[in-house]
């Protein structure tokens, strides 16, 4: 329960405009800058497993503010589906550049992109589904370049006359 007079005040529906019709429609496909807002790890369907339950928000674009849900499979009996799994959260890892979680919150608020497709559900209905998660242009052109080895330099006493 909760008490709307102290939160908004006295509440009058009758001069308040009512919800429209939305109508929820995938988004589509395509790839979208995102952040991670709420994270969950849950028992799979079977109770054999766990999946890391994501839900994202776009922070860019025309679709500003939609939200992107997947499940990624992180514990399963089945060894392919936990490795497909597993390399989908590194990519997650390496795309927010926090290589090794210890809670799910870390990986909170960091924009990523990713590329969405929208395929038909269970119910015949569309639905988008995540397909990859990637770095953001800006993330990549911050990275670090990679040390490459050069020989060293002679000094004048390493050459022979």
């Amino acid at each position: 329960m909760g008490n709307i007079d102290e939160v908004i005040g006295v509440f009058d529906a009758a001069t308040e405009e009512p919800a429209k019709d939305m109508e929820w429609k995938p988004l589509p496909s395509g790839d979208y800058c995102v952040v991670i807002v709420v994270s969950e790890i849950a028992e799979t369907k079977a109770q054999t497993g766990k999946r890391l339950k994501l839900t994202m928000e776009v922070v860019e674009g025309d679709h500003k503010g939609r939200k992107i849900f997947d499940g990624i499979n992180i514990v399963n009996k089945n060894e392919k589906a936990q490795g497909i799994g597993r390399a989908t959260l590194s990519s997650i890892c390496r795309a927010v550049n926090v290589m090794s979680p210890r809670d799910t919150a870390e990986l909170h608020d960091r924009p990523l992109m990713v590329k969405v497709s929208t395929e038909p559900g269970m119910d015949g209905q569309p639905r988008n589904v995540v397909k990859h998660y990637y770095a953001t242009a800006k993330q990549v052109a911050k990275a670090p370049a990679k040390a490459v080895k050069t020989p060293p330099v002679p000094n004048d006493d390493d050459i022979p006359f």
